[in-house]
């Protein structure tokens, strides 16, 4: 039997203390991000140099995948390359409200729960501004201050005008997550570059800058505190509404139709990059986890 992939157990040490740890003063945070930062380092040591090994038994094949986590090089260009592919549709909006949300560390006592919390609020703010203004096309990212404290940012792709009193009463006095709310309009500018070539930014580019600065800038200790707290909650770099996600699948081309019948490829193993080069074929890895792990 084919070995299942077990989550690293300095992430899940991580994930436990985010779900358990109790602050009674929100500085306490910081004594858990500490924390957090070494499990975060053991994470880098184990992950750095690993591949990933999926095979398909049908045809003897098997394909490694450097392992990539948001701690590593390859995760920018990995970032870069799904955002190059957004924009190819997003930069068709010219308008945008940008929101920030903050949160208030008091009407919590655990990082994970005012976590949820943010997420929850998020959820149903979008799900009233869907009904009353038709906001259908969004990013969002979620940022960590250097007090350790989420804060959301959003670009909602609409032109209609969304009172800020409104948002407030909602994420403060309805869903009780924070006071501070900020909503900035956003048009698309055209300037000229240092070589006379004109070029546009979209409203999506104020949202892109939030997202990479966090992957780009490995040496500066916010962005290092956004991806620690992101990765021991299991939060997503960024995150694109369902109707923007349905907009980009419309402009697809099925191009497969006449394709062979795809490879259903299975995960075999995480294991050192040089050990997985001698692998060719399925079978070989199948023996070599026959040899470490039984039949059993």
């Amino acid at each position: 039997m084919v070995s299942k992939r077990k989550y690293n157990k300095y992430f899940m040490q991580a994930v436990e203390l985010v779900s358990t740890y109790t602050y009674l003063d929100y500085t306490q945070l910081d004594l858990c991000y500490k924390r957090l930062s070494m499990y975060a380092d053991y994470y880098q040591q184990e992950t750095c140099d690993k591949t990933i090994v999926l095979g398909c038994c049908m045809h003897d094949h098997i394909i490694k995948i450097p392992y990539v986590t948001r701690f590593s090089d390859k995760y920018v260009d990995k970032l870069n390359h799904e955002l190059a592919y957004l924009m190819r549709y997003a930069n068709q909006f010219k308008h945008g409200l940008f929101l920030t949300l903050t949160v208030d560390p008091k009407r919590f006592t655990n990082p994970k729960q005012m976590y949820q919390a943010v997420q929850i609020g998020f959820n149903k703010l979008m799900t009233y501004l869907r009904k009353e203004y038709d906001t259908k096309y969004y990013i969002k990212t979620i940022e960590f201050t250097s007090s350790h404290l989420p804060h959301v940012h959003i670009m909602l792709f609409t032109n209609v005008y969304i009172p800020i009193q409104k948002v407030r009463e909602l994420w403060n006095e309805k869903y009780n997550i924070g006071i501070m709310v900020r909503i900035e309009y956003i048009h698309t500018k055209y300037v000229i570059s240092k070589d006379n070539q004109p070029y546009a930014i979209y409203p999506l580019n104020y949202i892109l800058k939030y997202i990479l600065k966090t992957y780009e800038n490995t040496n500066d200790d916010k962005s290092t505190i956004t991806r620690t707290w992101q990765w021991s909650l299991r939060c997503r770099a960024y995150s694109i509404s369902y109707a923007l996600v349905s907009l980009i699948n419309k402009k697809k081309i099925n191009s497969n139709l006449d394709q062979p019948k795809p490879c259903l490829w299975e995960y075999l193993i995480s294991i050192n990059e040089i050990q997985a080069r001698e692998w060719i074929t399925y079978n070989q890895v199948r023996n070599y986890l026959e040899q470490l792990y039984g039949n059993g």
